[in-house]
């Protein structure tokens, strides 16, 4: 296809795909070719025999695939973390701003937390139900939100029974997968996102920044690059230490941290500043 067509560069996003731009430069030349590596999965998180083995599998290949194609990471950890000598950070895959006019509704009855992502282990699920019932100890007019639906070819992924106990618990609104999550963040107050996952730049954080949302997360590389005076980077005990600062948070607290998140979105991640980058 690249012959045929005469194609001048090649832009691919994760493993398999960057596998199929390595090799097809021996045949289709090495024209402009980059390979984006959007977050190094699970297989960087868990050290059971068969990830270590993938880990070394996926670090070697870019490693000698730098050589010849260029290479970008979507944090510096993983740079890091990959051995590579010639690539490059860009923080994410840009998204556009918001079209309407934000106005969070903070004057509202329930304080709305909102988790979204696939249901896996590693993104957290479980820590954010944990959070939402030991917040609404302490404020019962809080709710939470998911957005998101199972995996179920990945090993990782929550059972289905533990799916219909999460629908029965009161104040949790099961949204399964959202095709169009604009109203979602508009009706929302603090993203959960509780993920040992790891991603380039999570882009559940990147447009909850861009609505304006207060950000709880972990300090896990491309998650603590989006929190600056506008939510919170955990270490330890995620539900001890979430819960904790939300309780802590007043209605001014949670504009503020608003004000931050669009500053932080329009000065790092939006198209704007993103795509003239690639």
């Amino acid at each position: 296809f690249i012959n045929k067509e005469n194609i001048d560069g090649v832009l691919s996003f994760r493993l398999t795909s960057n596998i199929l731009n390595y090799f097809s430069s021996f045949v289709g030349g090495k024209k402009n070719r980059v390979a984006v590596i959007t977050g190094l999965g699970y297989a960087f998180v868990y050290s059971s025999y068969r990830n270590k083995i993938l880990k070394f599998i996926i670090s070697s290949f870019y490693k000698i695939a730098e050589k010849r194609i260029k290479v970008i990471v979507q944090n510096p950890d993983d740079l890091l973390d990959l051995g590579l000598r010639k690539g490059r950070v860009i923080y994410g895959s840009g998204i556009t701003k918001p079209t309407i006019v934000i106005n969070k509704k903070t004057d509202s009855k329930y304080l709305k937390l909102l988790f979204v992502g696939r249901l896996l282990k590693s993104k957290g699920v479980k820590y954010a139900i944990n959070t939402y019932t030991e917040v609404k100890k302490y404020n019962v007019n809080t709710k939470l939100i998911i957005a998101g639906g199972i995996d179920s070819d990945n090993p990782d992924s929550i059972s289905i029974s533990y799916l219909d106990e999460i629908k029965k618990i009161e104040g949790v609104d099961y949204l399964s997968y959202v095709n169009n999550m604009q109203e979602v963040y508009l009706n929302s107050d603090i993203l959960l996102f509780p993920s040992i996952y790891r991603e380039g730049v999570p882009r559940a954080i990147i447009e909850s920044l861009s609505f304006g949302l207060t950000i709880v997360t972990t300090n896990m590389p491309g998650c603590k690059e989006t929190v600056f005076n506008n939510g919170i980077c955990i270490n330890n005990n995620f539900v001890v230490e979430a819960t904790k600062y939300i309780i802590s948070l007043s209605t001014k607290n949670i504009e503020d941290n608003s004000i931050e998140s669009l500053k932080l979105f329009n000065n790092k991640f939006s198209k704007e500043l993103i795509f003239p980058q690639y």
